[in-house]
């Protein structure tokens, strides 16, 4: 639970059932709600024209004491126990815990029933809107009838708008690291001299359009990657928060890498199809060759003409170099960037508030960096083993690859579009979990 002592309860559920027993008044719908962390019922009534929703939405919800950003003691001492007023609170320049949520309600806990084992439910009155929480008493164990409390609402969104904006602006530059890595030299002299001259070429010989080779199937994967990417990192950080009693915000640094790499573990099972096709688009101009030797036009290669060549199980070539890169690359990710951008919203703003959108894109992009050069060695092999033309003999798997590459071409070889690739990376996080944030502060999903 929150250390701050004006937080009750905090959890993310998902709306099961909207008005299952008929509406209640106009204006008002009553949701039936299930959290993800604490296993806790909810049944709450909410103003449908201010905070609309529907089955299968996800929301925050936070109860608390006041709406101070600190323990809410000074708050409490002002306005007296049971008789703060959120009206004067807001009128004030201070910031408080309601600029982070969408939906606020001030209420009176009316009854508490305990049964004397482990569930107990809690019942609150906002005006005549109610809410009944149940679950495990740990987590209900601080709520006294009489007291006034906050109930403060955020919507979630799912990350795929976040993923499919950022991949559509950095895409070029991850043409250019795909083909960098996989360059092999031609006669004693590799085709690309660097990242400018790659650019250069590509645009010289294939057009503007040569750029966004693979972009398709690449918007197809990146929705349901990002989406898992975020959603498990956020479900696991408030798992391991509430577990270490302290908030997502606050979270020890390595129970957010362990968070980070939950979710990087999870995010390959949308990532390898979605890379395998990515990279056999993106270099089909330069490699491409017919069954009887001579070459074949790139427009020729499509996605699903890749998809039902690989079939399922090619789909998933060089899965344990993707889960090499992308595992370690989320461990070190999250928790810097929860770490970087909480830094820079405290040296803007002065405060340990919710870090601004601003500090959210900062903290993103330096973290990327970090993160995306420490595994691009991974990123090499796993371009190797998924291009769509093999050395004769063909990889053996992930470290025959990576003893050829030693031997062959030395270890700088493992750097290969490490520039393009920190280039590409940094800012897509960046911009995925800037529009993450924004997502939710503007459009409320």
């Amino acid at each position: 639970m929150d250390k701050r002592e004006n937080i009750l309860f905090t959890d993310t559920f998902e709306v099961k059932d909207i008005n299952k027993g008929g509406k209640v008044f106009d204006r008002v719908s009553r949701i039936d709600g299930r959290s993800q962390t604490h296993d806790m019922s909810l049944i709450l009534d909410i103003n449908s024209e201010l905070y609309p929703v529907d089955a299968g939405d996800r929301f925050k919800l936070t109860l608390a004491t006041s709406l101070s950003m600190g323990d809410g003691n000074k708050e409490q001492a002002a306005f007296g126990k049971g008789e703060a007023n959120w009206r004067e609170y807001v009128g004030g320049e201070e910031r408080s815990l309601a600029d982070d949520f969408d939906y606020v309600m001030f209420g009176r806990v009316y009854r508490y029933d305990d049964a004397g084992g482990s569930k107990v439910s809690a019942f609150v009155s906002f005006g005549g809107l109610l809410m009944c929480l149940e679950g495990d008493i740990r987590h209900l164990q601080n709520f006294v009838v009489g007291d006034t409390l906050y109930l403060l609402l955020a919507k979630l969104g799912n990350g795929a708008m976040a993923g499919v904006t950022g991949v559509s602006i950095i895409f070029p530059l991850d043409m250019v690291k795909t083909r960098l890595q996989n360059q092999k030299p031609i006669n004693g002299k590799l085709p690309y001299s660097g990242g400018i001259d790659c650019f250069q070429k590509i645009v010289r010989t294939e057009g503007i359009k040569g750029l966004y080779r693979g972009l398709v199937p690449n918007l197809a994967g990146v929705t349901p990657e990002k989406a898992i990417k975020l959603a498990v990192n956020d479900i696991m950080r408030g798992i391991l928060a509430d577990r270490a009693g302290t908030t997502i915000d606050r979270l020890p640094v390595m129970q957010g890498a362990l968070a980070g790499a939950t979710a990087g573990l999870c995010q390959v099972i949308a990532t390898n199809p979605m890379e395998i096709v990515k990279i056999q688009m993106q270099v089909a101009a330069t490699t491409t060759t017919q069954s009887n030797g001579t070459a074949a036009l790139a427009s020729e290669v499509t996605a699903m003409g890749i998809v039902r060549h690989l079939g399922i199980r090619g789909l998933y070539r060089g899965t344990a170099a993707t889960l090499l890169r992308d595992v370690p690359f989320s461990f070190i990710f999250f928790p810097l960037q929860a770490l970087f951008a909480q830094k820079m919203h405290a040296r803007l703003h002065g405060d340990l508030g919710k870090p601004s959108t601003l500090s959210v894109l900062a903290g993103s992009t330096v973290a990327g960096i970090v993160a995306a050069a420490t595994v691009t060695p991974a990123d090499v092999i796993k371009t190797r083993l998924q291009s769509s033309v093999q050395p004769v003999p063909a990889y053996r798997g992930l470290g025959d690859c990576a003893r050829r590459i030693w031997a062959a071409e030395g270890p700088l070889a493992f750097f290969k579009g490490t520039v393009p690739r920190c280039l590409t990376t940094a800012p897509l996080f960046g911009i995925a979990l800037m529009m993450y944030d924004m997502q939710q502060k503007i459009l409320g999903w």
